[in-house]
């Protein structure tokens, strides 16, 4: 009589929940880690745009962050950035943090902030840390 190896029924569910448990353990702060990196690239990109155009006109920085995307000289567009739950994709630019998504943006002069440029939200990351002091 030939015996067949391998794995019985009950023995493949109970890998197969293993694996699916471990999953459904390391997704969600594998997923808020990458939009993290995705929100902190955008901002390093923005405000390496918003530097060039204050050392190309020696200002503090554009009156409007849509001036960058003039000619496309600096950046082709606004990057969108949103945090699953809380806000959807925007690149729309705030005077205030008002935790509505997009970007907040500081041209008054003498504001000591002018020329900063921040994400406009007020939830904290897995590190505690505010979306806003980034």
């Amino acid at each position: 009589m030939k015996q067949n190896r391998g794995f019985a029924n009950p023995e493949i569910m109970i890998t197969l929940a293993a694996v699916l448990i471990v999953l459904a353990i390391a997704t969600p702060p594998a997923v808020r880690m990458m939009e993290r990196r995705r929100v902190q690239k955008a901002l390093s990109t923005l405000r390496a745009a918003v530097a060039r155009y204050a050392a190309d006109t020696k200002t503090k920085g554009p009156i409007d962050l849509s001036d960058l995307t003039k000619e496309g000289k600096y950046l082709p567009e606004l990057p969108a950035v949103g945090l699953s739950g809380f806000h959807s994709k925007s690149s729309r630019v705030g005077a205030l943090t008002d935790d509505t998504g997009g970007w907040v943006y500081s041209s008054w002069p003498g504001d000591p902030r002018e020329g900063a440029v921040w994400f406009n939200c007020t939830h904290t990351d897995s590190r505690g840390t505010s979306w806003s002091a980034y």
